[in-house]
């Protein structure tokens, strides 16, 4: 949990372009996960 945290920070700390790729492993995460 605190490895994706770090993750998220990363990304906001890169900026908005690389947002839709946060979004896409996030949202593949949380499809694997159910």
């Amino acid at each position: 949990m605190l490895e994706d945290l770090k993750t998220l920070v990363w990304f906001l700390k890169k900026g908005p372009k690389f947002y839709p790729t946060m979004f896409a492993l996030i949202f593949r995460k949380f499809r694997k996960d159910k």
